[in-house]
């Protein structure tokens, strides 16, 4: 599990240094990041094919709701 989230701290932080040119430091980047990650696929050992965390939640709000 350990390597799994530093594997993903990695990522993360590579894709906003390519996009941004560096880490977030503002609170408009901050949202943009926010943003920015909810649309992004994810892939894990565990899971068959891509996440995408904006759907999953609003399906977890559905769920709830």
């Amino acid at each position: 599990m350990l390597g799994t989230l530093n594997d993903m701290k990695y990522a993360s932080e590579f894709m906003l240094t390519d996009r941004l040119g560096l880490l977030p430091e503002t609170e408009e980047e901050h949202r943009w990041v926010a943003s920015f990650l909810n649309q992004t696929p994810c892939r894990c050992k565990d899971l068959k094919g891509v996440v995408f965390p904006d759907r999953e939640i609003l399906k977890m709000i559905d769920r709830v709701g």
